[in-house]
């Protein structure tokens, strides 16, 4: 283990070409970041979070073939090929199946994912897909994982998906199940803490089979509530699981929007062959830069990993220190999906930088439960050193939202915002070195009245009246199907955290009799 991670953060360079590798590595088995034994993906998948409450992590990755020069990646030979490493349990058949079903054309179009340069960056928009934020790229395939988990385990019985969503997660599950006969939906969300759009959307799902709360807290008040549930519901009959990105299901799917994307640069010559290349990530619950750092240890060659921070800057002050102290000012933000304390993936990158050290990460997470703080040694943090944290605040968000529009016509919202005014303060402190690739994350429609207000102009209570609004002044046309959503509307079902978890409680119970 130990000179694995070492030759891992040595640093990775991609070779030879996709899919041309007889003897690629697969990943056989995932570990507990906490200790629990090996299981395999589809037992991964199915449990989302370990028995002693750790996350699942990959037992060893290493760099394998996935670039030659002139060749045109398509996003699905790429999926195939990633699958195909964290996923070989469930065969080549099986992995065909589901990316063929999981993105067809007309779901988020060709390619599903799309590079926008703009001046001296180029930006990685991901939120093309039904419920438009980068989410849908994961959790349009992971329905289908964990049907065939089910099938390949030859478990029958019926599954609740149990989610905390601090705003995009809720409505990209409950998109991705909605025509899962087998699985039912417990979404939770902070109440208030959200856009109007993202409510708007989860809660036109709200049914017998889809179950939307609006917890009276912050989003970490919702992780809580549902880590409690795991640890004190256990249903004979049912299936208790999640898609939160602690599930490994929803990284793996993650990991290859940085290899595709890579690929894709060298295709339309941005970069050039085996060139390094930072990336910047809007960074909340940390999935979406874990994935990125794994799509580094298959060989990706990164050099900067750039975690972009609003006002709930923890990440940020963790690796700029090493202290991880949630005990500090909760901050509702323009940018929401952001407004989290405890980032649940963090713990996976831990465990890669304490050399599998489980008995540490015990410890750690101990300490972060019951004191509210850890401290990474300096072995930990050396090991870390590619990674560096930017804040942004409120008015820098905004700033940048006009900034971009004027300059370059290109409309984002406040998540993008923040990465890339992250990104050009990292350019001040020298941090950035090669070309950079900042992740766009959600349609900037989904924020129309905080879009609005950036550019100058009044926003309503009315989401669909901002949209139209935005159209108007930008010229920039939503996605079709965006106003769709506004069209029904159900109110939520607001409940304390105590009550919250009773009525989970009875959620579960009355299918379990």
């Amino acid at each position: 283990m130990a000179k694995m991670m070492n030759d891992a953060f040595d640093g990775c360079g991609i070779m030879l070409a996709l899919g041309e590798n007889q003897n690629a590595q697969v990943i056989s088995m995932y570990q507990s970041t906490r200790g629990e034994t090996g299981v395999t993906a589809q037992e991964a998948l199915i449990r989302g979070i370990a028995k002693d409450g750790g996350l699942y992590v990959p037992d060893n990755i290493k760099p394998i073939p996935f670039l030659t020069q002139g060749r045109d990646h398509n996003y699905r030979d790429v999926m195939r090929q990633v699958f195909s490493v964290f996923l070989a349990d469930m065969g080549t058949t099986v992995i065909e199946d589901l990316v063929n079903k999981s993105y067809p054309d007309d779901r988020f179009g060709t390619p599903p994912v799309k590079i926008t340069p703009i001046q001296s960056f180029d930006l990685l928009t991901l939120w093309h897909g039904p419920t438009f934020a980068f989410k849908d790229m994961a959790l349009s395939v992971l329905p289908d994982l964990m049907n065939k988990a089910r099938e390949a385990l030859g478990i029958n019985t019926k599954t609740i998906v149990l989610t905390a969503t601090s705003g995009d997660t809720g409505g990209a599950t409950l998109e991705g199940f909605d025509g899962d006969e087998n699985t039912e939906t417990i979404i939770l969300y902070p109440n208030q803490k959200i856009s109007p759009f993202q409510e708007r959307q989860m809660c036109a799902y709200q049914s017998k089979k889809h179950h939307v709360i609006a917890l009276k807290g912050s989003f970490d008040d919702c992780q809580r509530v549902a880590k409690k549930a795991f640890e004190t519901i256990h249903p004979k009959r049912i299936r208790l699981t999640s898609a939160n990105s602690i599930n490994i299901g929803r990284i793996i799917p993650q990991i290859v929007y940085y290899v595709h994307a890579y690929l894709r640069l060298v295709d339309e010559q941005r970069i050039t062959f085996n060139e390094t290349i930072d990336i910047v990530v809007p960074s909340g619950n940390f999935g979406n830069m874990l994935a990125g750092y794994y799509a580094f240890r298959l060989g990706v060659p990164i050099g900067t990993f750039l975690v972009a921070s609003n006002e709930n800057d923890v990440l940020t002050t963790f690796f700029n220190t090493g202290r991880y102290d949630v005990r500090r000012p909760f901050h509702q933000t323009i940018s929401p999906s952001m407004d989290i304390l405890i980032s649940s993936n963090l713990e996976r990158l831990l465990y890669e930088a304490s050399l599998g050290d489980h008995h540490m990460i015990k410890r750690m997470m101990a300490g972060l439960a019951t004191e509210g703080w850890f401290e990474a040694d300096p072995d930990m943090m050396a090991r870390l050193s590619m990674f560096k944290g930017v804040s942004v605040s409120e008015e820098e968000t905004k700033e940048t939202i006009r900034k971009v529009f004027v300059e370059d016509r290109v409309l984002i919202d406040p998540h993008t915002a923040v990465g890339i005014k992250a990104l050009s303060k990292a350019r001040e402190a020298s941090w950035i070195k090669h070309h950079p690739l900042v992740i766009s994350t959600a349609s900037p429609y989904k924020f129309s009245d905080v879009v609005l207000t950036s550019l100058g102009e009044e926003a309503s209570d009315d989401p669909l009246e901002n949209i139209t609004r935005l159209e108007h002044l930008t010229h920039v046309l939503a996605d079709a199907r965006i106003k769709d959503v506004l069209k029904t509307y159900q109110e939520p079902i607001v409940l304390s955290v105590d009550e919250t978890l009773q009525h989970i409680k009875k959620l579960v119970g009355e299918r379990d009799v």
